[in-house]
């Protein structure tokens, strides 16, 4: 099998691709289309954080894993306070909750 990489995309934009042989005698006819392919963009939004436990100096909360994710897995979350500002810097989940949703720890 044999790979290659495409820069320069639109996030979002749809592509098509054919494909030829060639070999010392000449090139080969084209593959037929493929399916469209959809550059990566942004993830979905996600649903609010849920309430888990707390501790004087801690809150655990439950996130769902996006079901959009653009294309493109989701490697980290921000979690913002009510006001709009960062509680933080970028978290990761620190375990799986269910399968489809994360645990995060705010200190």
């Amino acid at each position: 099998m044999t790979s290659t990489s495409i820069t320069g995309l639109i996030p979002g934009h749809l592509y098509n691709y054919q494909v030829t042989g060639i070999n010392r005698v000449g090139e080969g006819k084209m593959s037929p289309t493929s399916v469209n392919m959809m550059a990566a963009t942004i993830p979905g939004r996600c649903n609010p954080p849920v309430f888990l436990s707390s501790t004087s100096t801690s809150i655990t909360l439950k996130i769902d894993a996006l079901s959009d994710n653009g294309g493109s897995a989701v490697t980290h979350y921000k979690l913002y306070a009510d006001d709009g500002t960062l509680t933080g810097d970028v978290f990761t989940p620190i375990q799986s909750y269910d399968g489809s949703s994360f645990v995060f720890q705010v200190e």
